[in-house]
């Protein structure tokens, strides 16, 4: 017969046992205890695709569960979300005398902020607009009594969106154009769009037209729009949306604290190009997902219709030719990337992947049936050999070694070494726990970053984000001057 006391120590087991198996949920796209989709309230348009248990986008389920086999064992093993590491920015282009290159200016751009008019209408300024992440993380802030120095914060309802063309949204407009003159600095816009349905080959013509988005604007949008000609857009995946690229981190928490997260893209942006004067500023673009549910499609929205929004918008231009764009994904977000490259694999210029979702049967990036079969006759690979001799393509990878999907990664990273797109190079270990291997050590092979004790959580993040943002606006610079020519 079993005892009551017999049943409650079952119980007690069941339930750490269950608590286990929802730690092991966590994706590199979000914080590990929260592997809901980020974004996803009534107020907003939908945030990143909802995906099944394999990744792949669906209706109903919002779990992007690209799964790790725990928390971090070789380094701290709950890393504190406020100790973002630094490290050195790579070093600005220079030219034959040593000095930095600077791009040209980009010729036919409009009145410097004319994009105002559009943004009282559409926009947030210097707030988050209400989300999910963006309430889990005003939780934390009040709880802890924390509000961050710099940096954009979840709306307090003070600021609205104005009718387009209305009186108000005119003088809101003007009153924004003075103020930003007269104390110029970078800025960022929430913004919410509707995408025109378009007519094209790769087009689905069906999804939500609907679309928000996060967007840094450096400084020199105000005092020097003409030097402004590079877009970076920052790609998620399940978890955490538009919201958490902007967000400060909360001090004294952990990866283990549900939204508590952030990445300060405008903080470290300005840092990096105060430190690196003449490099070209980027417009830095958080999007809400992929783009599997929008209106044309995956591969149109992340190759057309948000880099051409932007480009209109913010400098008064469609002719993506003169403008380098770049992207990072997450997780998901680098899947939604490369599958949209083998269909357009000229459409950006910087490539960052960070923890990609791939293999599996289902929902992960498998490379030989994704992109391959659709490489005839090599020609993704010759054009893209071509474009990273030009300097006009570059690649990174990013990913924690206690992630499952560290091996695919390489084996893609290495077939791009197979075809002389990427330099071959030995592998360099670091900070090592015994044998030099790629599961003990931090391992660096060209374009490839691997980092120790690190899954597929947020934790890895800490360690790579600032890196690959640092890397991503000096080699967008690099492609910049690349399209320019031999400065005469």
């Amino acid at each position: 017969m079993t005892t009551k006391a017999t049943q409650s120590t079952g119980i007690l087991w069941m339930g750490w046992i269950l608590a286990a198996v929802l730690m092991g949920l966590c994706a590199c796209a979000g914080d590990p205890s929260s592997p809901d989709e980020g974004d996803n309230t009534t107020t907003n348009p939908p945030a990143a695709e909802p995906q099944d248990k394999d990744g792949e986008p669906k209706a109903a389920d919002t779990t992007d569960n690209a799964g790790d086999d725990g928390p971090a064992k070789a380094k701290d093993p709950a890393p504190d979300v406020a100790k973002t590491p630094e490290k050195d920015p790579p070093p600005a282009p220079k030219d034959t005398h040593g000095q930095i290159r600077t791009a040209q200016p980009l010729e036919g751009i409009g009145k410097p902020l004319d994009f105002l008019e559009f943004v009282v209408s559409h926009c947030l300024v210097d707030e988050l607009d209400i989300t999910e992440y963006a309430v889990g993380w005003r939780k934390w802030s009040r709880r802890t009594g924390f509000r961050p120095k710099t940096g954009p914060v979840p709306n307090t309802g003070r600021h609205k969106r104005l009718p387009e063309g209305s009186q108000a949204a005119k003088k809101r407009a003007e009153a924004l154009r003075k103020a930003w003159k007269e104390n110029p600095r970078s800025h960022t816009v929430d913004c919410i769009i509707d995408l025109p349905r378009r007519d094209c080959e790769l087009c689905r013509g069906k999804g939500a037209k609907r679309n928000a988005y996060i967007a840094y604007l450096p400084k020199e949008l105000i005092t020097a729009p003409e030097k402004v000609r590079s877009i970076l857009l920052l790609v998620p995946g399940g978890n955490g949306g538009r919201t958490r690229y902007f967000l400060t981190p909360i001090p004294n928490k952990t990866i283990w604290d549900s939204m508590s997260g952030g990445l300060e893209v405008q903080r470290h942006t300005d840092e990096f190009l105060a430190n690196n004067p003449g490099t070209t500023p980027p417009i830095v673009v958080a999007l809400n997902s992929g783009g599997w549910l929008s209106i044309n499609g995956n591969v149109e929205f992340l190759t057309h219709d948000m880099p051409t929004h932007i480009a209109q918008t913010y400098l008064g231009t469609s002719d993506l030719g003169k403008i380098a764009v770049g992207a990072d994904g997450i997780s998901s977000g680098s899947r939604s990337m490369m599958r949209a490259y083998a269909h357009r694999p000229k459409a950006h210029n910087t490539v960052g992947l960070t923890c990609m979702h791939c293999g599996g049967r289902k929902g992960g990036f498998q490379f030989e049936d994704d992109f391959l079969v659709l490489n005839d006759t090599n020609k993704i690979f010759d054009s893209w050999r071509q474009r990273a001799k030009d300097d006009l393509l570059h690649f990174r990878f990013a990913i924690g070694n206690r992630d499952k999907y560290w091996s695919c990664n390489l084996d893609i990273h290495q077939r791009l070494v197979k075809e002389n797109i990427i330099k071959p190079s030995d592998p360099l270990y670091e900070n090592c726990r015994g044998k030099e291997h790629p599961r003990n050590c931090d391992t660096t092979w060209e374009d490839f970053f691997l980092y120790d004790g690190q899954g597929h959580h947020y934790g890895l993040l800490l360690d790579s984000w600032v890196p690959s943002l640092q890397w991503h606006i000096a080699s967008l610079h690099k492609a910049v001057l690349a399209m320019d020519g031999p400065r005469r």
